[in-house]
């Protein structure tokens, strides 16, 4: 990765447990040991493959003032442009400067093509965390070897490197004991339907691990305090304390964790809540990430369920709820 020469080296095993992007870094969290977990931050940007039948064209994009302000850098790489082609092809990569502007890039290209396929472009509509995990060969818990090292110039970095124990094809691998929490709520019922309004009385929480899973045994306990808003905190603070890798619900994305934020929310421990459910220290990516939590139109904007759906499966109609996707 470097040409300097390195003063340190630390070298750790784990599994990849977890994986996100913040500005321009990887953020992974390697599963160490049956209780460390450790956080690793890996200097990357994402980037979109631009193909054109004529290279000049390609060379156009480099001479445009507008494209170039979201470039961080480019290079031009060989590639297969599909999996059937039996050439390579001179292919533009383009890294944005910021990660967020990599989808308005790809509108401004588009935009500038003169005919449909004039400019085709790759990589738009993958996750960064996706691209990450393919540009690296690397794949989610799977058992690496993480070798940390100090440089001269570039300071801390890490190499990441498969390991004889582990395969992405392999069938016979092993699974982190992980540490699972599932928690349920007992409500005040104002009405016979389950919504916003009826307050929390007591939280059910259980605590796992990978082994009594199936079993459902496990520490078992019950959360209720004078008023909802002492019982929230409570649960906010033995999540943090307990530090599970998983928490694993039935319903969760439906109505628990929505519930659970806007009763938060009604409380005015909304932030505090989100910030003790999140493993990640930066209070402005957590910010940025909950935004649509932390609007005051909490209520409305979850019971619009806008982005659910119905769908049809063997004969059967099957409703997938709005995703709750904000816990890491």
């Amino acid at each position: 990765m470097l040409t300097t020469a390195t003063a340190t080296s630390n070298a750790m095993k784990g599994f990849l447990y977890d994986i996100y992007h913040i500005k321009d870094k990887a953020i992974l969290w390697v599963k160490v040991n049956d209780k460390k977990v450790k956080r690793l931050e890996y200097s990357w940007s994402p980037f979109i493959y631009v193909v054109s039948d004529k290279k000049f064209e390609l060379t156009l994009l480099l001479n445009n003032d507008k494209i170039m302000s979201f470039i961080k850098e480019y290079e031009f790489v060989n590639k297969f442009e599909q999996p059937e082609d039996n050439t390579k092809k001179e292919i533009l990569k383009l890294t944005v400067n910021d990660s967020d502007k990599l989808v308005n890039l790809a509108k401004e290209i588009e935009n500038l093509s003169k005919n449909f396929e004039n400019y085709r472009l790759y990589n738009v509509d993958i996750s960064h965390a996706q691209a990450f995990l393919f540009e690296k060969d690397i794949y989610p818990l799977g058992y690496f070897k993480i070798i940390e090292k100090l440089s001269q110039f570039n300071g801390l970095y890490f190499d990441i490197e498969t390991t004889n124990n582990d395969n992405i094809s392999s069938f016979d691998y092993s699974i982190p004991n992980f540490r699972i929490l599932t928690f349920n709520f007992i409500l005040e019922k104002k009405t016979i339907y389950n919504n916003f309004d009826n307050k929390i009385l007591t939280i059910r929480v259980k605590v796992l691990d990978k082994d009594n899973v199936e079993k459902k045994e496990g520490e078992e306990f019950l959360i209720s305090k004078d008023c909802e808003l002492e019982t929230i905190l409570e649960l906010a603070h033995e999540i943090k304390k307990i530090d599970p890798d998983i928490i694993l619900t039935k319903g969760g994305d439906q109505f628990l964790f929505p519930q659970l934020l806007y009763r938060a929310k009604i409380n005015k421990i909304n932030f505090q809540l989100i910030t003790n459910l999140n493993r990640e220290p930066s209070q402005e990516f957590l910010q940025e990430k909950f935004k649509y939590f932390l609007k005051d139109n909490l209520l409305s904007a979850n019971t619009s369920r806008s982005s659910s759906s119905s769908f049809i499966s063997y004969g059967q109609i099957h409703f997938r709820p709005n995703p709750f996707i904000y816990m890491i």
